[in-house]
Formats: structure tokens, sequence, C-alpha cells
């Protein structure tokens, strides 16, 4: 999924592997689309009305759902792996949304200065944990939100679950659907996946020269692929 172009708007694409480019329905003016579940049914990403983005969510019966429709920009930027948990930001919030709870902001970690943006990366089926990063991917911080119990810095989480780090991590990208593993990359380190289960540090891969800019499992849980500048 991604964006297109009519003339000077923006317009939200799927790309389906029969090689077909299907453009979604829109109830905004343009839209994009950044994200898409690991079963293929649901998209998301926002809209344009007014000026102002609005996070949605496109499902393959063709329906656009808005999640988010207020005074400043917000958008999707994850799907669980069947499409009923999301995460994106609204201002420099973060947020997670469920069928069951609707919307719920992400809270600061003590620490977090307000106005750094938090950007919430990927979710579990249930939507009981939130993995992304506050700042940015150079200088960023990661954190995990955990229904019930908060959100903490990556640096704090893992070695409080039993997961041993090797370096400082700026960004948790990604959560199988089931929350079993975890990946996670540092500013010019390697990508590093860990078991939630175990404790254990499963692979790592890549290195000084690989900063990674996006990741994400393939659907088969087995394989993670990333996007970087060498």
């Amino acid at each position: 999924v991604g964006p297109g172009w009519d003339g000077c708007s923006a317009l939200p694409y799927k790309w389906t592997q029969g090689g077909c480019m299907v453009a979604l329905p829109l109830l905004g003016t343009s839209g994009r689309a950044d994200c898409i579940s690991h079963d293929g049914t649901t998209i998301g990403g926002h809209d344009t009305l007014s000026n102002r983005w609005r996070a949605c969510l496109w499902y393959e019966n063709g329906v656009q759902t808005i999640l988010i429709d207020g005074v400043v920009n917000s958008n999707t930027f994850g799907v669980s792996g069947i499409g009923e948990a999301a995460v994106g930001t609204y201002g420099a919030e973060g947020w997670v949304w469920t069928d069951t709870d609707g919307i719920v902001q992400i809270p600061r970690p003590a620490g977090v200065a307000a106005s750094t943006p938090a950007i919430p990366l990927d979710v579990t089926d249930d939507g009981d944990l939130v993995v992304g990063l506050f700042g940015n991917v150079i200088g960023g911080q990661g954190f995990v939100w955990e229904r019930g119990v908060g959100t903490s810095l990556a640096v704090d989480w893992f070695p409080a679950n039993g997961v041993p780090l090797f370096d400082a991590i700026n960004s948790v990208w990604d959560v199988t659907p089931d929350g079993r593993f975890v990946a996670a990359a540092g500013w010019n380190r390697p990508v590093g996946v860990w078991n939630t289960m175990t404790g254990k540090r499963v692979t790592q891969f890549g290195g000084p020269s690989h900063t990674i800019y996006d990741l994400a499992w393939y659907g088969d849980n087995q394989h993670v692929l990333t996007a970087n500048a060498d």
C-alpha cells in the first residue's frame, strides 16, 4: 500500500500480487495508505478534509472508517495481523484503537517531554501491547505500552522482562500479532529480534552501516523485512 498522485493530490492505493493497483475509496479530498494487516484485509492511513489529516481504516469490502476527526492532524501507522487493532498519532500524541474500546491515548513515561512526538508503529491482535518510539529514528527512544500497565522506555522494559540488550534502542519497530517476538533497532546498530516469552535474543543482523527506516514481519512471522539507508 502507499500513495499515488492525481495532479497535486495524493490518493491511497493497494497493490495486489496479481499486479493490479487499486485506488481506495475516499470520504475526504485526498489521502494516503501507510500500513496493512498481515492478512491483507485492513489498511491504515489518513484522508484529508479541510487541510486536516484524519486517521482512518479501509476494509476489504471497500468501506472507509474515520477513526479520529479532530482539530489537528492524525494518522494510522500500524494495523494488527488480522486488522482488529490499530495505532497512530494525533498531533504529538500516540493512540491505540480496538473495536471494543475505541481510541485509547498512550501515556508518556516520566522524562519524555510533551513536545516530543509519540509514534506508535505496531500492535498485537488483542490490542494489549504496542511498540514504537518517541522522537525519530535517529535520536529517538523506543517504547513499549502494555494495557493495564502503562508505557515504558525500551531500555527499561526489555531488562525488566528478562530480555538482554545489545545496545541502546531508538525504535521498537514491530511485534508479531501474538506478541511473542519483538524487533527493535538503534541508530547505526543491528536489528535484534527477541522472544518475549523466553527473554532470549533470537537473531541479530545488519550493522553500523545499516540505518533502519522501516521494518515489518512477513506474514509467516518467521521473516523480517527492512528498509534501510546504506
